[in-house]
């Protein structure tokens, strides 16, 4: 009677042809530290003199060693190591998936040996008295073999376990972070189905060395290249597909979220940037401090949100040096994390646009002009002087004291002349009104003012010719009527010129001062 199923180790060979010559040695070293009281694994790997041929050979110090020598050539048998997922690997398929690529392969441990040579297999009456020796001899060229000797050092052995490579140990790694995570998992129920379920497990993230991309690892086995900044080692049984090459998105983004919310605070600015930390800070398990420290390194500690109802004030946050973040900068999901969080604020929370009174209303708080002081009744002329002077128009200069507002002064259409200019005593002080008429910053801020005359915009091309023109106006009209930016006209016009052409005097001073 014929077998049932019969395996066609050509087609499984073929099916194998693309992964890299590494998962030999990989599947061979994860048998070899899951066995009970093993402390010393050797790995060896030669090409053959004169021939394309690889030969890799893994020694283990076990006591026992192999349980069980057919399932060195047992498909699908039950694996001793399914219910426990500590133990690396699920599906028994590693010496197969060895077996199936190798010229040769031999197998002796303390229960006998098996010999696999092309479709035949034998059982030479042989055994050790600890341990396990297995030998491969795979195809491979040099470019291939120099590939799994750089494949081979990114093993990181657990402690405990003495690794050596061709004579030399295996370097050991030091985490730059360990943490505990209930994470995706196999193993088997009671009836031996493999299952998926959550387990609570260590995870180490390693610095990759120079060279290397980031994988995850699988207790000391890369399984997963990721190309994120680190390698994920998780110590317990990763959800991998057969062929040990990829993981559901759902567990590699869990593992990108964890390591966020542990490492936030190291990241630089270029790897705030990264494809996978963004994908993490959009992730509703990313925590408020990991999503704050991520946008301050991808964006500033000087940043606001594009705020489209207030558009003036995301301009003037421009205006001012902040960043800028658009909308489409990030996905929603980072959205909602930024702004639970509070890590950035709208621009119209942070630089509001001025708001003009109601062009047919008062300012709430303002000052009696008969409450003026005379400080006020100074500046106030002048203002309304040098608008009319600048620009042709008459404006009235209101003094309000408005507190609560972020502004010292805004100029809108209003007031009995059509203009209105509010000076905010609330914002700007006494020390202000106090400044002399050519003060920089009473002549900066009145211009800047003045110029919303012609645009309300500040970073528009208009408002920015205005400064221009009103600047070059208040210059001719310094030259023309000096006195007129005198705070006392009785001082004679020279003195007036020497403090304008005296650039290392400390500032202008009140000339009625002594």
């Amino acid at each position: 009677m014929a077998d049932a199923l019969v395996v066609d180790k050509k087609g499984l060979a073929r099916k194998l042809a693309n992964r890299p010559k590494a998962f030999i040695v990989y599947e061979l070293t994860q048998n070899a530290w899951d066995e009970p009281g093993v402390t010393e694994v050797t790995i060896k790997a030669e090409m053959l003199h004169g021939q394309p041929v690889c030969r890799i050979e893994v020694f283990d110090d076990a006591p026992e060693g192999f349980q069980d020598l057919t399932s060195v050539y047992t498909l699908f048998k039950d694996s001793k190591k399914a219910p426990d997922p500590t133990k690396r690997g699920r599906f028994e398929l590693g010496e197969k998936l060895v077996a199936a690529v190798a010229l040769r392969m031999e197998v002796v441990t303390t229960k006998g040996c098996v010999i696999i040579e092309g479709n035949k297999r034998r059982s030479p009456r042989r055994k050790l008295q600890r341990g396990s020796a297995i030998v491969v001899d795979i195809r491979m060229n040099r470019a291939e073999f120099a590939a799994v000797c750089d494949d081979v050092k990114q093993l990181i052995p657990p402690q405990g376990i003495y690794t050596t490579f061709n004579g030399e140990p295996i370097k050991p790694r030091s985490p730059v972070c360990s943490f505990e995570a209930a994470l995706q998992t196999i193993r088997t129920d009671e009836e031996g189905n493999l299952k998926p379920t959550q387990r609570k497990a260590k995870v180490d993230v390693y610095e990759p060395r120079a060279g290397e991309t980031a994988h995850i690892y699988e207790m000391g086995i890369p399984v997963v290249e990721t190309g994120d900044r680190y390698h994920y080692d998780v110590q317990q049984r990763v959800p991998v597909n057969w062929e040990r090459s990829n993981v559901p998105p759902s567990y590699l983004k869990a593992l990108r979220v964890m390591v966020i919310n542990e490492m936030a605070s190291v990241l630089d600015e270029l790897e705030a940037r990264q494809p996978w930390v963004t994908e993490a800070v959009a992730d509703p398990r990313c925590e408020p401090e990991a999503t704050k420290e991520v946008v301050v390194k991808r964006f500033g500690e000087k940043a606001v949100i594009a705020d489209p109802s207030d558009p003036e004030g995301t301009k003037i946050a421009m205006s001012k040096g902040y960043t800028v973040i658009p909308g489409g900068a990030l996905p929603k999901g980072a959205w909602t994390n930024i702004k639970a969080s509070g890590a950035v604020l709208p621009a119209g929370k942070v630089t509001p646009s001025p708001k003009p009174y109601d062009p047919n209303g008062d300012p709430e708080k303002v000052k009696p002009r008969e409450e003026w002081t005379d400080d006020m009744w100074r500046l106030g002329e002048f203002a309304e002087e040098l608008f009319r002077k600048l620009t042709g128009h008459r404006c009235d200069v209101y003094v309000v004291v408005e507190v609560t507002a972020y502004w010292g002064a805004n100029f809108q259409k209003g007031g009995l002349s059509g203009r209105r200019l509010c000076l905010n005593y609330g914002k700007l002080g006494k020390k202000w009104f106090a400044e002399p008429k050519r003060s920089e910053r009473v002549l900066s801020l009145l211009v800047h003012e003045f110029a919303h005359e012609f645009s309300v915009d500040h970073l528009s091309r208009s408002y920015y010719d205005t400064l221009c023109r009103l600047a070059a106006k208040l210059a001719n009209l310094a030259l023309d009527d000096p006195d007129f930016f005198n705070d006392d006209p009785s001082q004679e016009s020279d003195r007036l010129q020497v403090w304008v052409l005296d650039g290392d005097s400390p500032g202008p001073q009140d000339p009625r001062k002594p």
